[in-house]
Formats: C-alpha cells, structure tokens, sequence
C-alpha cells in the first residue's frame, strides 16, 4: 500500500470518511507511541529509583556493620587489656607470696619448723686422680 501524502485537493470531500479514518489512524498511533514512550520513561524512572534507594540502604547497611564490629573489636580490646592488668596483678601477687622470707618466716612461726643444722661437709680428692680424670674428660 502506498503512503498517502496529506494534500487535500478540490475533488475530496469534506465528508469523505475514509481520509478521515487515516488522519484518525496516524494520530492514534501518535498519541499510543507518545503513551509507550511515556510509560517507558516512567518504567525506567521507577527502575532508576528502586536502584538508587537500594544502593543507599545497602550503604546504610555496610556502614552499620562495619561500625558495630569496630563498636565490638574496641570493647574486647578493652577487656583484654583488664585481663592484662588483672594477670600481671596475680603474677606480682605470687612473686610476693613465694618470696623466699615469707616462706621461711611462716614455717618458722606458724608451722615450728627451724632451719637445719648442718655442718658443712668437706671432700678431700687425691691431686693425682683429679688430673686423672680431667685427662679422661678431655678426651671423651
């Protein structure tokens, strides 16, 4: 079919219907491509902002994340720094207790014990057998 080029001439009608149906056609077809293209533009629009909001709540998200570990990493530093503390305070505890003074002075008053009485002891070795044996030493 041929397109038809709007130029009215004498012969036509006014009341001709048929060129009235094409005029009729081309612009329902107008206003339906203008109706598709809007819809489109609203689609994507739509789309753009369903994007843009969940790009900002997952944002949000990370960020609350990663602030609530460091929230978490700062408090368990603080803690292992009171257990630091709270371990050199026991080890400062049993270097008092197990002081060889205090251990002494309680068996003496609380337990009766007394230091023992020894006599020093006093080896003799044979100058001869002490060379002996260093030679032996030296060689092994």
């Amino acid at each position: 079919m041929a397109r038809s080029v709007y130029t009215y001439n004498a012969k036509v009608r006014s009341g001709n219907t048929a060129s009235k149906r094409k005029k009729t056609g081309r612009k329902t077809a107008r206003k339906k491509s203008g109706l598709i293209d809007t819809i489109k533009k609203a689609v994507v629009s739509f789309v753009t902002i369903i994007v843009l909001i969940s790009l900002f709540l997952l944002y949000n998200w990370q960020y609350t994340s990663v602030n609530s570990q460091l929230i978490a990493i700062r408090k368990l530093e603080k803690e292992v720094n009171a257990l630091n503390r709270h371990n050199e305070n026991i080890k400062i505890e049993i270097k008092k207790l197990t002081h060889v003074n205090r251990v002494s002075k309680i068996a003496r008053e609380k337990l009766g014990l007394q230091p023992p009485e020894i006599s020093p002891v006093v080896f003799y070795v044979d100058a001869r057998e002490f060379d002996k044996a260093k030679q032996k030493d030296r060689v092994e």
